[in-house]
């Protein structure tokens, strides 16, 4: 028998920005493997922020601010110019 349990609205991970964080993230982690050690510290400095940021998200949910949406664009831009310097390097 499953036991239900009240809606407590959307996890961060039903939030689309929070799905557009990650999938970048993974991408950028394969990528990193290969990458020389100045990417693999400029990594180490944003990834933290991800978290945060996913941390953020999920004690929000489904009141989310504008502030904290702007925040997961400006991550956003920033890991896609880390990924587009990794496809150079």
């Amino acid at each position: 028998m499953q036991s239900t349990t009240k809606d407590q609205g959307p996890s961060s991970s039903d939030l689309p920005i929070v799905g557009d964080l990650r999938r970048v993230a993974d991408e950028i982690r394969v990528k990193i493997h290969l990458a020389g050690m100045d990417a693999k510290d400029a990594w180490a400095k944003l990834e933290p922020r991800l978290h945060e940021f996913e941390r953020k998200a999920e004690a929000a949910r489904d009141k989310l601010t504008d502030e904290v949406k702007a925040a997961g664009k400006e991550l956003q831009q920033q890991m896609n110019e880390f990924l587009g310097r990794l496809g150079k390097g």
